[in-house]
This record gives structure tokens, C-alpha cells and sequence, in this order.
């Protein structure tokens, strides 16, 4: 769990190749024992690593195999499942790497459905990242409600990485032609969001 959190934070340093090596070494080092629910959870983290190096077979393998044990932990029941709700965040990632925006706003949407209210950060956090999938897809209506739905929680999710999520959302909205609260901000433009 240790080397499989490692990961995960070195993903988010931008280390990708490190934190590749450190989810191989996580699924490398799980006891032949390890309950479905810890399988999936490594095997998740070892497949967003795999996405972001653009590995997408070994990627899409290892999300398979998440989806495969976190429905095994599912069946079996006891304390070691997999959230569904984290699971599909991860399938989110893995895809919005391969550059499926499609298939990552899927995702990301079937996940905020299945997150409990209380889980506001997590919410907040997907809905930040929502809006830039949903603005990548050219659904610049959908992006503005998920800004607003965000902006709606902003005061429980202040930290530096959100802080600048969010100036570069409303940066992207400002270069499509207004705030996402104005009434020109909902206009679409021809052409691809802009980037």
C-alpha cells in the first residue's frame, strides 16, 4: 500500500516514469493472499501509470484486471473492497491520458453518480476536472455547470494543484469568449475547445 500511495504521488509531481516503476513494484510485492479489493486497488494505480506513459495496452490490461478484482471484492463481500465510485475515477484517469475524452467523461460522470454526498473534496475535485473534459469535448453548456457545481464547494478544497486547475479552467473560458457565469460564455464557438 505504501509503494502503490508512492505511486500516486508521484504521478502527481509529474514523475511518471517513477511512479510507473513504484505500481510495478506495489503489484509485485502483494502477497499471494491480498484480498480482491487490494488487488484492484494496485492494479488501478498501476494502470493510470501505465496511461500516462502512453503505454495504452498494458494501461487497459490492468484496468481489465481492476474491474475483474473489484467485481470478485464485490461478490465475496468483507472489508476490503474497492469503492466503485474511486475505481471508475481511476478508469477516468486512465482514459483522459489515452486521449478518450469520450470515454473519461463516462467515467468521471458514473463516478460523481455514485460518490456519497459527504465526500466533498473528492466531488469537488472531480467536478474541476469534469468541466476541462467536458470543455475538451467541445460541450462548453456542460463545462459551465460543472464550474458552477464546483465553485459551489470551492471553500473546502483550497490547495495550490486546485488553485491552479482552476485558474487555467477560467483561462480556458476566457479565451472562448467570456466567464462561464456571462451570458457570452455559453456561446459555442466553431472549432476544438480551446487547450
Amino acid at each position: 500500500m505504501a509503494l502503490r500511495d508512492q505511486s500516486t504521488q508521484a504521478g502527481a509531481l509529474g514523475h511518471q516514469a517513477y511512479a510507473a516503476r513504484l505500481a510495478d513494484a506495489a503489484a509485485e510485492h502483494l502477497p499471494p493472499d491480498a484480498a480482491p479489493g487490494v488487488r484492484a486497488f494496485v492494479l488501478a494505480q498501476r494502470a493510470v501509470a501505465a496511461a500516462r506513459l502512453r503505454q495504452a495496452a498494458e494501461a487497459l490490461r490492468h484496468l481489465e484486471g481492476a474491474q475483474q478484482w473489484a467485481g470478485r471484492a464485490t461478490a465475496e463481500g468483507g472489508p476490503h473492497r474497492y469503492p466503485e465510485p474511486a475505481l471508475l475515477y481511476q478508469a477516468a484517469q486512465v482514459h483522459r491520458s489515452l486521449r478518450s475524452t469520450d470515454l473519461s467523461l463516462s467515467y468521471l460522470r458514473a463516478s460523481l453518480r455514485a460518490r456519497p454526498a459527504g465526500e466533498h473534496r473528492t466531488i469537488g475535485v472531480s467536478l474541476l476536472q469534469l468541466a476541462h473534459l467536458e470543455l475538451d469535448a467541445g460541450n462548453i453548456h456542460q463545462a459551465r455547470r460543472a464550474y458552477t457545481s464546483f465553485r459551489e464547494r470551492q471553500d473546502a478544497l483550497r490547495s495550490p494543484a486546485t488553485t491552479l486547475q482552476l485558474s487555467r479552467l477560467e483561462n480556458r473560458f476566457a479565451r472562448l469568449g467570456g466567464w462561464p457565469g456571462s451570458p457570452e460564455g455559453g456561446r459555442r464557438r466553431s472549432g476544438p475547445a480551446a487547450g
